[in-house]
């Protein structure tokens, strides 16, 4: 039995057991996981007869089926678990900022919004979007759009470069991640999954953050979690949202992590 759950646990990748395993009920085998009932602690700890290796062995033997049976499950459901793991929700996350059933707290949260929400219908966007606007300061908002992500893509966090972060990464105390464009890889700093970073940071990507983060303050693009975000300071122009829309789309379509090695 042993073999055979083994077995089962080799086809799954870390992802998997890392991200979702827990959430289905299901961990890797080790002897130490088995769960010790109080009697069953006391009867090793002061009997080391045969028969009370018989009943731990038994103990395991059972813990072994349990296992293998859950694992089983999973790959009984496997189907809708890839489509929920591949596949962005229809609908965009909502967020901090986003628009709830009372009233935004500023004027300038009002007017952002009503603004960005206009142009949006002029754009018309292929994808869900959620508009997030807070407050920032007398006469200042932070906006963003976010729209809905396969949960299955690895975790990438954009920003621009500042000062700080280029002393850190010279003494050693922060890495991050270079795509071979000199000009990019000098104005922003870039984080999270290699694979991803590298797949969604195409020329035409590159591109469309520059020109966003030569236009707006405190830019932010963020993935994770079923979503991804763009974040600004800046007064909403067609030009930005044109731009976030673009770099939304491409994050969207990024390649999802395998949860087994069948799969890779």
């Amino acid at each position: 039995m042993l073999a055979e759950l083994k077995d089962l646990e080799s086809r799954f990748t870390d992802v998997f057991w890392q991200e979702l395993a827990a959430g289905l009920g299901v961990s890797r085998w080790s002897l130490e996981d088995v769960p010790r009932s109080a009697e069953l602690a006391a009867r090793d700890a002061l009997m080391r007869s045969e028969a009370a290796r018989s009943t731990r062995l038994e103990d395991q033997v059972a813990e072994l089926g349990v296992r293998i049976a859950a694992l089983e499950r999973v790959i009984a459901r496997w189907s809708s678990l890839t489509r929920a793991w591949r596949r962005p929700s229809s609908r965009a996350p909502r967020g901090d900022g986003s628009r709830s059933g009372g009233a935004d707290p500023t004027v300038e949260t009002v007017l952002a919004r009503e603004r960005i929400e206009s142009m949006l219908r002029e754009l018309r966007p292929r994808l869900p979007i959620d508009v997030r606007v807070k407050p920032n300061g007398a006469l200042r908002v932070h906006w963003a759009i976010a729209t809905s992500a396969p949960r299955g893509i690895g975790a990438v966090r954009l920003e621009p470069e500042r000062l700080l972060d280029d002393l850190r990464k010279v003494a050693g105390v922060l890495t991050d991640i270079d795509v071979g464009d000199d000009r990019f890889d000098g104005a922003f700093l870039v984080r999270g999954h290699e694979p991803t970073v590298r797949s969604v940071l195409d020329h035409e990507t590159r591109g469309r953050l520059l020109r966003l983060d030569a236009r707006c303050a405190d830019l932010r693009v963020d993935v994770d979690g079923g979503e991804a975000v763009v974040r600004m300071h800046s007064s909403p122009t067609l030009e930005l949202l044109e731009d976030a829309l673009a770099v939304l789309a491409r994050l969207r379509r990024a390649p999802v992590r395998p949860l087994r090695y069948d799969d890779v």
